[in-house]
Order: structure tokens, then sequence, then C-alpha cells
């Protein structure tokens, strides 16, 4: 596909310029891709390292494809496409192909679906929207990193090659609608007006979603966009050599400062103008042809410098995967120390050449054997779309069925309870199970339920009641058995929820339950996490909470079940005031208790569990250390001072509060193990398995007091 600027005659063709290496550039590339693995590795925030590539790659592609045009007078989409792809897919697909082999030896079978789901996504090239559909589903919460969730940058520029390729379309269009407009300027103007339009999408989504934002292809297209504008104004540009000195210092100075900025400023929104406005001077510092270039300038032209950004593509691509498999050699190990980093990174980069390396002699040895036509596509572009279909087949060959234990849907009313492992009838005997689970030294041989999505309640997975309005409100409804009389009705975030097979059967079909639940929204006024929820989700919240007491307020039910898991509100989440949080937490819930008192409505408080372990480092712990790192938590100060806290409030309120941490820790020593009595405590380190909260019926029963509830 190609499309002309001109019906007639083609325009004045410019010069043909010989293809000329820019070692600066590769030095930035480099530079960018070394500020990815490092705080990868050692600090675990952004570095800004994205959006220089960003940059960069806006400036390279709009080169292309605007000098493709004036020379030409027509852009090449077919052509720009296959050499994109030939370069590209490769190497995507050779690393793709390791992380799948090494997920299927070394990961457990839980993880296998959610993690071939994004390899299939990052062969396709939509990974950004995978992860900002994950980053807002709250079931995603809880699980470990994938190896391939760095791919969403992959994904991104992806999509920007075939959008700006269709943007150059339109600009050879309009060339060729008003021939007497250059296409430089009329790419000036379009490129110009995407890049306004997208860096306001970028500033409303970081105000609104800031963690899907992140992801969002267009409101990252604007990084991109300066790169384009460099691309086109830069050759004329005459500034002087003073100004293109003090632009490579400034430059460099917010490219390598730029991972010091507070973690709290979201990107891609304005806190991203600092590396990709450090981008946009560096590349403006280079002129074409000096003698006399600038420190900066002959730091990233430095050989070895320069030699590395030869592989900053696939340091990138390979830096992330040799990360997640240190972590899961060594499970539990929080941080990375600076011998494992260094060897880490060192290893990314030998994988990197190697392999960039091989690529290059096997295309060189084969190329005379394929077609014309093939010859700018390398075979092993061939190695994605083939992932793409087996990671599409790979789960459902290997992941088992849920077991028959696990309850029904809402969808029949009455229906007989799966038989547990074990019931706990009270506190001593869980707290001589939990002792003899931390005192073990390894998971048992087999869990049920396990951790994973098919240990989690049914109410939440298969009947999508965790989050209830009006448009469901009568489906999650629970009458297990034809003598329900009454109803009780359940509050709180998707902790509430988890409580559900339990509470069923402690309810043993004597009444309804009703569940008004809403995910990540606690019984408070709070706003919940502010790493990924924005301001409608809070106003959200509000207004659940309103129309939940609005609904009790009609229903007058015998009994409210509340819970929610917040631990502090999100407004000071990013302050190591643990006190303040707590306080804001507590006094968020104030109103809600006042109005159930107001109402007269008998209603007790059941605690969430307190966080549990990360569910993957604890399903790879192979020795007795790694199991004591990976599989055992503790109840921390803040912790004991949100009970504290709660407890006090429902109090002031007459509401009694039942804290379930004596379900869940042995009370001598605080700890709490990842499983009681070959029942995974919690299937993703947050919220109860159904297998668990069915075997605390009689605890639940007992705390709710049942018996006087449900007596007519």
């Amino acid at each position: 596909m190609s499309v002309e600027s001109s019906r007639s005659a083609p325009p004045k063709r410019a010069p043909e310029r010989p293809s000329r290496y820019r070692a600066d550039l590769q030095g930035l590339r480099a530079l960018a891709s070394l500020l990815v693995v490092t705080y990868h590795t050692w600090v675990g925030t952004v570095s800004g390292g994205v959006d220089i590539f960003f940059v960069v790659t806006g400036m390279l592609i709009t080169t292309t494809l605007l000098g493709g045009l004036e020379r030409t007078g027509r852009v090449d989409v077919r052509g720009f496409v296959g050499r994109l792809a030939g370069r590209l897919l490769p190497l995507a697909g050779i690393v793709l192909a390791l992380v799948s082999i090494g997920v299927l030896v070394a990961w457990p079978v839980f993880r296998w679906e959610g993690t071939f789901q994004q390899v299939f996504a990052s062969a396709t090239y939509w990974e950004n929207w995978l992860l900002a559909d994950l980053s807002t589903d709250y079931l995603a919460q809880g699980a470990d990193k994938s190896p391939v969730q760095h791919f969403w940058a992959m994904s991104v520029q992806g999509q920007f090659y075939l959008i700006w390729a269709g943007l150059f379309v339109l600009v050879a269009l309009l060339a060729r609608t008003f021939s007497g407009r250059s296409p430089r300027r009329i790419a000036f103007a379009v490129v110009g007006a995407v890049t306004l339009a997208s860096s306001c999408w970028a500033v409303y989504g970081i105000i609104t979603d800031p963690v899907f934002t992140y992801f969002d292809t267009f409101a990252r297209l604007w990084e991109f966009g300066l790169g384009a504008l460099v691309a086109i104004v830069a050759d004329r540009l005459a500034l002087p050599r003073a100004v293109r000195v003090g632009l490579g210092v400034a430059g460099l100075a917010l490219i390598l400062s730029a991972g010091l900025l507070p973690a709290a400023w979201h990107y891609p929104g304005l806190v991203a103008l600092w590396p990709a406005g450090g981008a946009v001077a560096l590349l403006l510092s280079h002129r074409a042809g000096d003698d006399r270039p600038g420190p900066v300038t002959r730091l990233l032209a430095w050989r070895p410098l320069s030699t590395l950004g030869n592989y900053s593509y696939g340091l990138y691509l390979f830096g992330w995967p040799v990360l997640v498999a240190y972590h899961t050699l060594f499970p539990g190990t929080a941080e990375v120390g600076p011998v494992a980093g260094t060897v880490v990174i060192v290893v990314s980069l030998v994988l990197a050449v190697v392999t960039i390396r091989g690529l290059k002699l096997f295309e060189a040895l084969f190329a005379r054997h394929r077609p014309p036509a093939l010859r700018t596509v390398s075979p092993f572009a061939g190695l994605v779309p083939l992932i793409a279909i087996a990671s599409l087949l790979a789960p459902m060959t290997t992941t088992p069925a849920p077991t028959e234990q696990r309850q029904v849907s809402a969808a029949a009313d009455d229906v007989d309870q799966p038989s547990p492992i074990v019931e706990y009838d009270n506190v001593e005997q869980l707290q001589t199970d939990i002792r003899s689970a931390l005192a073990s030294e390894q998971l048992p041989d087999e869990l049920d339920p396990g951790f994973g999505d098919a240990s989690r309640v049914p109410e939440w997975i298969d009947d999508e009641c965790a989050t209830v309005d009006a448009s469901n409100v009568d489906r999650c409804r629970y009458s297990d058995g034809d003598g329900a009389q009454g109803e009780i009705v359940v509050i709180g975030d998707s902790q509430a929820v988890s409580w559900m097979p339990g509470l069923r059967a402690a309810v043993d079909g004597r009444a309804s339950i009703q569940l008004l639940t809403r995910e990540m929204c606690p019984v408070s006024t709070v706003p919940v996490s502010s790493a990924w929820q924005g301001i409608d989700a809070q106003q959200a919240c509000l207004e659940h909470n309103e129309w939940t007491m609005n609904e009790i307020r009609e229903r007058q039910p015998l009994l409210v079940v509340m819970s929610f898991g917040v631990w502090r509100s999100a407004r000071v989440q990013d302050v190591d005031d643990a006190a303040a949080g707590i306080d804001e937490l507590v006094a968020g819930t104030r109103p809600y208790l006042a109005e159930l008192q107001a109402l007269g409505q008998p209603t007790v408080w059941l605690d969430s569990p307190p966080p549990g372990v990360p569910r993957d480092e604890c399903a790879l712990a192979r020795t007795a250390e790694q199991y004591d790192e990976s599989c055992i938590r503790s109840v921390d100060q803040e912790g004991v001072w949100r009970i504290q806290g709660l407890a006090g409030a429902a109090a002031e309120y007459g509401i009694p509060f039942e804290s379930t941490t004596s379900w869940f820790c042995d009370t001598q020593s605080g700890f709490c193990p990842a499983y009681v009595r070959d029942i995974a405590v919690q299937a993703d380190g947050s919220h109860l398995t159904w297998g668990m909260s069915r075997a605390l019926a009689p605890m639940i029963d007992s705390a709710l007091e049942l018996e006087l509830v449900l007596t007519p």
C-alpha cells in the first residue's frame, strides 16, 4: 500500500542523503536501556527510560516516513511495516519462546493460564491494554509480576508504528490536496495537533484513572510526537554552539534525575516532560557535520556506550525476564543486592548480544536461499505468530479443572453445600493447626483448594457478585433452601464476599443472604488506593455506600454483616505516617456506623483476615528458609493500630466488632501461615479461599450469634 502526495508529476525530489550512523543517538538508546534495567533491578520505580525510548522512536520513525514522502512523493506503508517486522519480531519471538519454556518448567500450574494470556497479548502487541484492564480488575491484585509485562512498551510502540503510518498517509493526502504546501509543513501541523491532543488526554487520564492511563497508547502518543517534531524541525534550526552545549548538559541532567522524582507523580502526565524533555534537549543538541560537538554529545558517542546502543532493544527485552527468573530461583528476596543485581544485568546483556549476533549470522547464511520478496523479513519473525497460537493452547491442555468441592453458583437456590476438609468449632482447635503449620518447613504436597483463581469464592468468580448494584442485586441474593425466613445483608468490599461460603453454610438456609458489596469500596468515606484509583472511582464508592444505606433502610434485614480489607486511607499512602492513614480510615467509617445505629439496625462487623503471603513466592519456596520468608507473615504494629481503631469506632455506636486475627495467626507469636490443615488460607495474598471460608462456618455462626438472630 502506498499513497502519493500528488496526482500528476511527483514533487521536486529532495536529494538522496547517505545513511549516517548516529553514534550519539545509539549512546542515548544505551543510556535509556541502562536506566530501565537498573531501576527495575534495584529501585523498583519508573526511571524515565521508556519515555526516552518513545521520544527517540518518534524521531527515527518520522525521519523515515517524512524522508520517504519528500523523496518519492508517497508513503510506502507495506515496505515500512515489513522492514519493522523484520527488525523487531525475531528477537521478540525468541524472548517469548524462552520465557514460555521457563514458565512451563519452573512455575506452578496455577500461574500458567494468566502468564500465557500475557504471552499471547505480547505476541499480538496489545499487552498494554491487557495490563490496563488487569490494573483496574481487582481479581488481578495479589498476583506476582509477569515475566512479559515489560512488553507493554513494545505493544505501545507497535501500535504507534501503525498509527504513525496512517498519519503520514493523511499527510500525503493533504499534500496532494494542497499542492502548494510542502509535506513537511503539513506534517508539522498534523503531528503538532496529535501531540497536543494526546498530552491533554494524558493529563485528564492521570486525574481520573492514573494506572489505566499509564498503559494507554493514546496518552503516550505525545511523547512520540515530541520526537517527531524534533525530526521535522531539527534540520531547519541553526542553534549557536553555546545553546547546543547547554541543551546537552540540561538534557542529560534531566534524564539522569528523572528516576528520583516522587513516585506519587503519575506518568505519562506532566512529570513525563522531565525525561521526555531531556531527550528532546539531547536530540536538539546534535548538529549534523559538527566538527566541534559538545561534551555531552561526545560522551554519548563514546565507543563503548554507542556499541551498547546496538543491543539496547535486546537488553530491554531480556532484562525483566532475567530479573523474574532470579526471584523464581530465590523466592522471598524482596530486594536484589548489588552483586546479584549486577549478575542479572550482565546475564541480560550477554543474552542480548549472543542472540542478536546469532540472528545476524543466521540471516546472513540463509539470505541467499530466500525469495527476493522475503529477504527483508527474518525467518524468525514467524516465531511470533506461532508463539501466539501456542500460548492459547497451552493453558487448555495443562490447567486442571476446579476441584469438585467448589460451591455451585447463585443460579441454584436449593443446593447441597460441599463437604469441607475440616470445620473449626473453636479458636483453640484453629490455634493447634496454625501452630502445626508454622512448625512445618514446607507446603503440603496437596493443597485443597490451592492458590489461584479456582480457589476464589464462586460468589465472586462465577456469579460476578463482588460488585452489586441495581442491575444485578436480585441475582446476588442467596436462598439455600425452602425454609428461608428473613434476610441477612452483607456490605463492604470483596473481602466481605470472601466470607460467603462460610456464611452460607452457617445460615444453612434459615435466611436469605443479600450481597450489597462493591470491589475496593470500604464502608468508609476515604479513598482506597491512590496507586490505581482516581477521583471517579472514589466518587463511585461514595455513591455506592449511599445506595447501600438506602437499601438497608428499605429492606430492614435481620442482620447486617459488615467487612472490608482496607488498612489505611490512600490520601497518606505514600507518606510514612501509618497512624494518620488509619485515623482517616476510622473517621471515614463513623458516618455509616452512626446511620446504622440511628436505624436501629442489628449489625456485626466481621473483620477481614490480615494480609497474607504472596501466593507465587510461597508456591515456589523450596527450602525451609524460603518457606519461612515466603509462606509466613505476621501482623505488624500498623495492623494492630488498625484493628484497635476500627474496634473502638464500632464500640462507640454499639456495634459488635469481631477481630478475626486469632482465626489466622498464632496468638502467641503473631505469625500467620499460608495454609491450615492442607487448606490454602488465601487465594491471592488477600482474599480467603472458598475452602478456608467454608471451614470457618461454625466460627462465623458463633461470631454473628446466628442462633439468636434467626430464632423466630
